[in-house]
């Protein structure tokens, strides 16, 4: 084989719908998920806030974090939220850094004001965004973290992910 053939890339298929007319549909219109999501992320953030977070918990929010941050970056509540994900990351990254010196999760009382802002947006962001956006923002999320440009979680955390 020559040495300056490329490699090929690896096949990655395009997102394909059931019903492409579902993708221009409001997340909102699917209740249940929403429902379900929306009690996930509130109760990993009151078990966080109660001093009762496991791993799972954190991992809940980690994601929810990184969703909130890549439909921001998308436009979704970018004027009216200027700073509350780049602040909300910042408190979550403390919370958890303060987990591995005490090996306790527990957050200050300005840093629990930011997890409610940032979760008060991703509140706000899914009852706007569509499938599409939402899949779009997915695939945001999974290329920056495979570009390592969203922070490092330390290893202690990443067992439970």
């Amino acid at each position: 084989m020559a040495g300056n053939k490329k490699p090929r890339k690896a096949y990655k298929p395009k997102t394909t719908y059931a019903n492409p007319l579902e993708a221009f549909a409001p997340i909102r219109k699917f209740e249940s998920y929403l429902i379900d999501l929306k009690i996930k992320n509130h109760a990993a953030l009151a078990a966080l806030v109660t001093g009762k977070a496991t791993k799972a918990d954190m991992t809940t929010l980690v994601a929810a974090s990184n969703m909130t941050e890549a439909l921001w970056q998308k436009g979704f509540g970018k004027e009216e939220y200027p700073d509350v994900t780049v602040e909300g990351r910042f408190a979550l990254l403390s919370v958890i850094y303060r987990y591995v010196s005490h090996g306790k999760f527990t957050p200050t009382g300005p840093e629990i004001q930011k997890l409610n802002e940032m979760m008060e947006l991703h509140d706000a962001q899914m009852e706007i965004a569509t499938v599409r956006d939402v899949t779009i923002a997915i695939e945001h999320a999974r290329k920056r973290i495979a570009q390592k440009s969203f922070v490092n979680l330390p290893p202690e955390l990443k067992e439970a992910a």
